[in-house]
């Protein structure tokens, strides 16, 4: 975007979008001959951008999945409530969501939307997600035992969502302050011993079929 121009949530004149479509193209081609049957995927943390990659008429053919960030913002009541709303004015022409705001339908509209544009149903990676300890939540402040709450119901919620990868943010607190399920001291935090259990519960665990919407 700093180098080409545009608008940050892709809106149309946006020379960044072409660009980056033109770069995810020649590195898919690449790649392809190199390794056919390598996933591609497209890498941008604003949901609404992935949107505009859909419908750009030279993504690849190679083209396989979203990869995104599904943080939340103060308003968010936890995991389960995204940040856009359903009439976002940075999103339009798009809703990006229902209107109770849940994170499944987030992903159930970028799907359906991908999959009108493209043919391709696309895999959703969650590169990152997580809670920063002290920050802002809908509900006050985020405590570390709030993080170890969220954590879990984060890996449900995806997995109920159809989202093939979630890699939580951050091992350890670095530059982008106390994310990390370690502090910068080494001290496990509370998420940390809830990944650790949550891991050996449910980690060899295969989803076999969904018993809640209607059975499917």
């Amino acid at each position: 975007l700093k180098m080409v121009g545009g608008a940050w949530n892709g809106r149309p004149p946006s020379p960044w979008v072409d660009h980056y479509v033109d770069m995810l193209r020649a590195v898919s081609e690449h790649v392809q001959k190199k390794a056919p049957g390598t996933p591609v995927i497209t890498s941008e943390d604003v949901l609404v951008n992935h949107y505009w990659f859909a419908q750009h008429p030279r993504l690849p053919q190679g083209f396989k999945g979203i990869g995104l960030h599904a943080y939340a913002n103060e308003s968010s009541s936890g995991p389960e409530v995204v940040a856009p709303y359903a009439d976002s004015e940075w999103a339009r022409p798009f809703q990006l969501v229902d209107r109770d705001r849940a994170f499944a339908t987030a992903i159930d509209r970028l799907k359906r939307h991908t999959r009108k544009h493209t043919g391709v149903e696309p895999e959703v990676w969650i590169t990152e997600w997580g809670f920063k300890v002290d920050g802002r939540f809908a509900g006050g402040r985020v405590t570390e035992e709030l993080v170890a709450a969220f954590l879990p119901r984060a890996y449900v919620m995806a997995e109920a969502a159809g989202v093939k990868v979630l890699c939580w943010f951050s091992m350890q607190d670095a530059n982008d302050g106390a994310y990390g399920l370690i502090d910068r001291a080494g001290r496990q935090r509370p998420a940390f011993r809830t990944y650790v259990a949550m891991s050996r519960v449910v980690g060899d665990l295969r989803l076999t079929r969904r018993l809640s919407p209607g059975g499917q």
